[in-house]
């Protein structure tokens, strides 16, 4: 292209879309510093949240947000919330479930909910080096020659929201071992059993490691099956099985997709237990041992 084309070279990509690249050898660390830094600044947050902040949010702090009548106080909730969501979206997620409740008290907060959110965006600044670690598999040879294998983790919280009820489901996408894609969502409809709740983050992690399995299938092998963690025996056993009951045969059938798919020997699923399931960070607040236990497995963490 060079020969017909006038080209500048200008090295290896170092910024996109206000996210940092950083080279290390055979890995690749994405982190938004400069954001931070910014939002801190902005916002004022070292001047408005004093002391040490070891945890986003804790358990306290959200049992303790109630859902005001309407807005009050002259805060900018949104634009906040917007900022810290786009850190979340790119490149932190041990904050999305965070973010993802505080975005449901968009349309109707106070300052109470303000400072939440600066309460996050400290937890930011004291972590700002944090960030997403893509590493290249092992072996010898040209791009995407190796197989890929996807794996998935999937955890989902029993009727969380106080509000409705509903559950919330947290996913964590992996290929060949590099956090490439999760989610925090509260589930759509109430769940009448923690195994239902369950059984929803199994479709929800399907359906995200059947997109990529499609995605990557058209340029590079991918290996099957892709192996779905999941620390609820219950719902694995629904998702692998076609025995019904009493007490499932409400279940939407757009839940039982995994099935379908386990027999094609697409995916798997797997049994992981609690205290193991990193995707427990997208679905309620972890204490500061736990937190850190998980984002040091799925993220770049200085030592």
């Amino acid at each position: 292209m060079g020969k017909k084309f006038p080209l500048k070279l200008l090295g290896d990509m170092k910024q996109v879309l206000g996210t940092e690249i950083i080279w290390q050898g055979e890995s690749v660390i994405l982190r938004q510093t400069k954001n931070i830094i910014h939002l801190v600044k902005e916002y004022k947050v070292l001047e408005l949240v004093k002391g040490e902040v070891r945890i986003p949010l804790s358990k306290a702090d959200m049992d303790g947000l109630l859902m005001p009548e309407e807005c009050s106080g002259d805060v900018p909730y949104r634009n906040l919330l917007g900022e810290l969501g786009w850190i979340a979206m790119c490149t932190r997620p041990d904050i999305i479930f965070h973010v993802r409740l505080m975005a449901s008290y968009a349309s109707k907060h106070d300052e109470s909910h303000y400072r939440m959110l600066l309460q996050i965006a400290k937890y930011l600044h004291i972590t700002m080096s944090y960030g997403v670690i893509l590493c290249k598999p092992g072996g010898r040879g040209p791009p995407f020659s190796l197989p890929m294998q996807i794996s998935s983790w999937c955890d989902a919280s029993h009727g969380s929201c106080k509000h409705t009820k509903r559950s919330t489901t947290g996913t964590l996408t992996f290929l060949n071992g590099s956090l490439i894609s999760y989610t925090s969502n509260k589930q759509k409809t109430v769940a009448l059993s923690s195994t239902e709740s369950e059984l929803m983050g199994v479709t929800e992690a399907t359906r995200e490691v059947q997109y990529f399995r499609h995605l990557l299938g058209e340029f590079a092998q991918v290996e099957s099956p892709s192996r779905i963690h999941s620390d609820s025996e219950g719902a694995g056993f629904l998702a692998s099985n076609d025995k019904n009951s009493t007490q499932t045969r409400h279940i939407s059938i757009k839940h039982f997709y995994c099935r379908e798919l386990v027999d094609s020997g697409d995916i798997e699923v797997g049994f992981v237990p609690g205290k193991d399931n990193m995707a427990d960070m997208g679905t309620k607040p972890l204490d500061r041992v736990k937190l850190w236990e998980f984002a040091i497995k799925v993220l770049a963490v200085p030592s």
